[in-house]
């Protein structure tokens, strides 16, 4: 009886844990993209370049769920500016929550900013 009673809260427990877990690493992952896109466009790449260079090293997440902004475009870089790259994704929750509690897809954002070589 008291199974009964308990098991749906340490169920609904162990899946939101698992839940945070996929939101967590998927946040991780665009902050890791937004830099290495920072990094590898003040070098000197296009912004083409840079949106395949992030699209090419996001292996474990879908990139057409990807969004990627460049400030300032190629055109009007200049050395010593600062460049910001900013990656948004959404992530679709397996376990259906609440609409109150989380959002579904939960969406999440990270920027990188670094100074033009």
């Amino acid at each position: 009886m008291e199974l009964a009673l308990v098991l749906p809260i340490l169920l609904l427990l162990l899946m939101g844990i698992i839940e945070f877990g996929r939101i967590f690493f998927s946040y991780l992952t665009i902050t890791e993209l937004a830099r290495e896109g920072a990094r590898y466009g003040v070098v000197g790449h296009s912004d083409a370049q840079i949106i395949s260079h992030i699209e090419n090293h996001s292996t474990v997440l879908d990139a057409l769920d990807m969004g990627i902004d460049i400030s300032p475009p190629d055109l009007v870089r200049q050395r010593g500016d600062g460049l910001t790259i900013t990656v948004n994704y959404s992530v679709d929750l397996i376990v259906p929550f609440p609409e109150g509690v989380v959002p579904d897809p939960v969406p999440l954002m990270a920027s990188c900013t670094m100074r033009m070589e």
